[in-house]
Order: structure tokens, then sequence, then C-alpha cells
């Protein structure tokens, strides 16, 4: 309850109410209107202060814009910058800009980068700077050989444990492997490591590439996206909620969905024919056993071997996007006529097809592609082997161009599969405690690392270091 001192004063009246209040949101509206106008009518020309280089040496001005010399460095071949105006050239000139790319994070990774560089190269020029590196060295060469153990733990499929004794029998040969890092939880990491190492790796081959396909089996940058490898389930062939759909609906109908040639004969072989139980029961039980029972007459035989022919051609007849990916046929060369007039214009049909669904793919990648100078180059790679064809790239820009993209589209899943086995081996019912993160580096480790011969364990190993 509030009290009011005007009933202790004989004639007192409460006051009238105050006019409303101009709210917050248009006083800043209105403030920042002004501003506004202060900077378009009154305020002088802004442009750089040769005071704000100070502690700033990164900081360069030519041509009338401002650059980050730290940046344009390490952001030289590496699309991690973003939106960073001070790689190509800044002009806003206000010190708050300049203060807000300072302390931006591309910035700062830049200048820690530059600040490993000037430090090694301090180190390598002063003695004790050497003896340091030397020391360095030797703790190196410790490493490698724990991150080869490692490696080679995770290739085979090996519990993580076995990386204890595997250290201890090379200490026992004589090799130094140190006095630390001879455990579980080092082996981890390490391999942690290497997985990162192999992603760059495959990052880096993906940024390269002009086109890349997906491969999926259910369970990367998408502009490039041209394709989809499945094994033909109706969660990615559907014709409406499909993955493949999804995708078309998504990035555009230029996506072809491949249903995976090693799956297609799988099929073809269950299919053919359903009432043969016999057929079935053959297809179960002979994996390499010996068989059992009479063997079938020569007409059961050639019945047999009919429908599979018949269900295979019926299958493979039944291709999704199958004007396209008849049309990629033209770059066999094992299927060109012989006859020089048949030879000539031969595969125009088929490069105008392909030319024509990938259109808006090929113009992104390449604006100055053209359909006419396709056809004019494949009158020129005609007559050539594939290493000359690959060898004068620059002058077939549009053909070879378009071969890249038709050799990205994936034939077949298998190594989906071989995956999935790969994974069940690594994660075993003795291992269901093993975490989502140690599951993803042992299966990168196992995929796509090579072999524990050619390993080089130097890239994991600087990161580490780092």
């Amino acid at each position: 309850m509030s009290f009011s001192l005007l009933r202790y004063f004989n004639g007192a009246k409460p006051g009238e109410k105050r006019k409303s209040q101009v709210s917050i949101d248009q006083r800043a509206e209105e403030n920042k209107k002004r501003w506004k106008a202060y900077e378009v009518e009154k305020r002088d020309e802004r442009g750089f202060q040769e005071v704000w280089k100070k502690d700033r040496p990164w900081l360069q001005f030519n041509d009338g814009v401002m650059t980050c010399s730290f940046c344009q460095v390490f952001f030289k071949n590496n699309k991690g910058a973003g939106k960073n105006t001070f790689i190509t050239g800044s002009t806003n000139f206000k010190v708050s800009s300049v203060s807000d790319h300072e302390s931006s994070k591309c910035h700062q990774k830049a200048a820690e980068a530059e600040l490993v560089k000037h430090s090694k190269n301090d180190m390598q020029r002063s003695e004790a700077g050497k003896a340091l590196l030397s020391l360095k060295s030797a703790e190196r060469h410790v490493l490698t050989s724990l991150f080869c153990n490692a490696h080679a733990v995770a290739k085979k499929g090996r519990p993580l444990s076995d990386y204890v004794w595997l250290c201890e029998a090379m200490a026992a040969k004589g090799v130094d492997v140190g006095p630390t890092y001879l455990n579980e939880k080092a082996c981890s990491d390490f391999v942690s490591f290497i997985s990162d190492a192999e992603t760059d790796k495959t990052k880096k081959m993906v940024d390269d590439a002009p086109f890349f396909s997906l491969m999926m089996d259910g369970s990367q940058d998408r502009t490039k996206l041209v394709g989809l490898g499945s094994d033909g389930a109706a969660n990615m062939t559907g014709k409406n909620a499909g993955l493949a759909a999804l995708l078309r609906r998504e990035y555009g109908d230029h996506i072809i969905n491949i249903h995976c040639f090693s799956h297609r004969l799988e099929l073809a072989f269950r299919d053919e024919p359903p009432e043969e139980v016999l057929a079935m029961h053959m297809t179960g039980e002979y994996q390499g056993l010996k068989l059992c029972g009479s063997t079938p007459d020569l007409g059961y035989r050639a019945k047999l071997i009919h429908g599979l022919c018949q269900a295979i051609e019926e299958l493979f007849s039944l291709l999704d996007s199958s004007t396209v990916i008849n049309a990629t046929q033209v770059f066999d060369t094992t299927v060109w006529p012989v006859a020089s007039e048949e030879f000539e214009g031969y595969g125009n049909e088929q490069v105008a097809t392909l030319a024509s669904h990938f259109d808006k793919k090929m113009t992104a990648r390449c604006p100055s592609f053209k359909l006419q100078q396709c056809l004019k180059h494949g009158e020129s790679v005609k007559k050539m082997s594939w290493g000359v064809l690959f060898s004068a790239e620059e002058e077939l820009s549009n053909i070879s161009l378009l071969i890249d993209l038709v050799l990205s589209l994936p034939p077949t899943s298998v190594s989906c599969e071989t995956s999935f086995s790969h994974m069940k081996l690594v994660k075993t019912s003795c291992r269901l405690s093993m975490t989502q993160a140690t599951l993803h580096n042992l299966m990168t480790v196992k995929l796509c690392s090579p072999t524990i011969k050619d390993l080089n364990p130097e890239p994991a190993v600087e990161k580490w270091l780092v």
C-alpha cells in the first residue's frame, strides 16, 4: 500500500501526470540519424592515420586500402579466414575496425604462426637456441617412434592396451622410447592427432578437386556435389522422400543418384527366379563349402543362367538418370568405332547431353565453359592418349573439366560396406564403452592413413608439438 503526504497539508492536491517520455528505442534511432547526418554533411572524409601503425607491424596501407601482412601470408592457401577484409583490403578507415581485426580469432591465429616462425629463426642463430633445437630433435625422434606404434595399433584394429607392450618390446630391443607417454591415454591422444592430420589431407583433396561425389550406405563443400552412390535402399533412392530426391530438391536437379553396380548384381541373383527354392538355398549355403546332393541337369542350368541374365539386364536398365549416365560412356575408349567415317562426329550428342545437364556446375567452376568449345576440344581428344590429355589441360580446359566431372561419379558404394565391416571389428562387444570420438579417430586412421610401412608421422607430430 502506498501512502501520500498530501493529507497532512490543507488544500494540497496531486499534481498532473507527466507526459509520456520518448522511448529508449526512439531516442537511439534519433541519435543514429543525427550521427549519420554528421558523417555525411559535416565530418571530413575519413582516411588512414599513420599513428595506427604504432605497435602494429602487421598493418599495411597501400593503394588506398588497409591490409594485414600476417593474415595475407597465413591464409594464402587456406580458406579458414572467413570474411576477413584485411586480406583483400579494407576501406573502413576507423580505429575501431583496426582494433576489431586485431582481436579477431583469425588474426590471432596468424600472429601466433608468425611468432613461431620468428622464434625458430632466432633459435637457429644463437648457440643456446641450437642446443635447445638439438634437444628437441632427440625428443622429436622419440615421439616419432611412439606415433608409429600408435598408428600400427589403430591400423590393425588392435586394443589400445597393445600399445603399452609394443613400447616395452621396443625398449627391450634397445630402442629409445623415453620414460613418458607409455600408457593407453597417450596412445589415444596420438591416434587423435594422426586422425586430424589425415582429415586435413582429405579436406585439401576435396578443396583442390573440381568436383566430388558422395557415397553413402544408410548412415562435405556441397557446391561441388554432382553425384550420390548408394546401395539402392528405399531411404536412398525413394522418388519423393529418398536422400537423392532431397539432395536434388535442396541443391539442384543436376545431382545423379547411382545405384551401386555390385549391389545390383546381388539383387539380380536374388530376384531370379523367386520360385526356385533350390537357387535361393544355394546362395545361402555355398560359401566356399563342399556341395552335397545331385547336380542339376543341363536344362535347369540353362534356365538359371537365362533368368539371371534377364534379371541383370532389367536391373541395370533401370538406372536413375539413365540418359545422363549412358552418355558418360562416350569417354570409354574401348567402345569407340574403328572406322574413320563412323568416328567423325562420334559422341557429340552424348557430350551435349552431359554439358546441358551439368551446365550450372560447369559454368560455376569455369565461367568460360561453352558447349561448342567442348565439342571442338572433343575432336582433339579422340587423337590423344589419357596422359597427353591431362598434360594439355589448359589448352583443352572445357572438355578436361567435363571429363573430371564424369570421373568423379561413383560406380559403386562397396567401400561403404567395407567401412561398416571394419567398424564392427574395431568396436566389438568387448569395447562397448568406447567413446564416439575415439571410434571416429580409430576409423579415420584405419581407413584413410597409409600402411604401417609408408606412414610419415611428421604432420601429426608437428600438430602435437604446436
